[in-house]
């Protein structure tokens, strides 16, 4: 017993020292610019450098959808995207602009199956609980968007519920997988705003679970998703969420506003 005890003491002591040895044999590099150039930020994956180029969603901007503007404007105003639509999500928002080293990493994550790129994408999309409606509660309860079964399988992980799961560890908000897709649906990027409605109308539904354990009811959902264009699939899962599952409030958050 006293030998293992003493093999413990070494082995906490030895971890500093492993740690600097793996440094210098393997120097930790920069998600993006692949360059060991620290020190790192966003949970230690960027260095300051590409941090800095980020562009972060700034006030003012559209209430309801996020999109930024220049100069004065009302907080409460609404975009003329926005201001005749009728929309199931209470408002959304990202952190930061799609460009430069996000919509990069973004992709990468998305389309070149670079999973450990969740890490810094994830550091990023908690910058966003700083925004005064997100901060001002704290029974958020977190939702990824779902994945239809064959694109899973194309791409081997849901991006939206691998945020999701770092939001949550971030932030101890209860996670729910508690959406699924009924339907598979063609890529949205080539649609216009009334098409991405249209192609996802009656797509999505509230999970067997979700329904019978009564997860959302009167409940504040954050909805999780890699980047906010339209607000199209936001849209149609925020209305499953609240008429199927009687969320009171859906807040659609995203690591970039495209």
């Amino acid at each position: 017993m006293m030998r293992a005890l003493r093999f413990g003491k070494f082995m906490d002591a030895a971890r500093p020292w492993g740690a600097a040895m793996r440094d210098l044999l393997f120097p930790p590099q920069c998600d993006h610019c692949r360059r060991p150039q620290g020190p790192y930020v966003a949970g230690g994956r960027l260095c300051h450098r590409c941090y800095d180029r980020l562009t972060p969603v700034a006030a003012p901007y559209c209430r309801l959808c996020a999109e930024p503007f220049a100069g004065e404007m009302n907080p409460d105003f609404l975009c003329a995207n926005c201001v005749d639509r009728k929309l199931a999500f209470d408002f959304a928002f990202a952190p930061y602009e799609s460009a430069g080293p996000v919509r990069d990493l973004i992709h990468e994550f998305k389309y070149n199956q670079q999973l450990h790129l969740k890490l810094a994408l994830g550091s990023l999309l908690a910058d966003a609980m700083t925004e005064p409606r997100l901060l001002a509660r704290q029974d958020w309860v977190i939702v990824p968007v779902p994945l239809h079964a064959v694109r899973f399988r194309e791409r081997g992980f849901n991006q939206s519920l691998e945020l999701a799961q770092q939001l949550h560890e971030a932030t101890g908000f209860p996670l729910h997988h508690g959406l699924k897709r009924t339907r598979y649906t063609t890529g949205q990027a080539h649609l216009d705003r009334e098409g991405r409605l249209e192609n996802l109308r009656g797509a999505i539904a509230l999970s067997r679970p979700a329904r019978k354990e009564q997860w959302f009811q009167g409940k504040a959902v954050l909805l999780i998703d890699d980047v906010l264009t339209t607000g199209a699939t936001a849209h149609e899962c925020a209305e499953v969420l609240k008429q199927q599952g009687g969320a009171v409030l859906v807040a659609a958050l995203c690591v970039a506003r495209g």
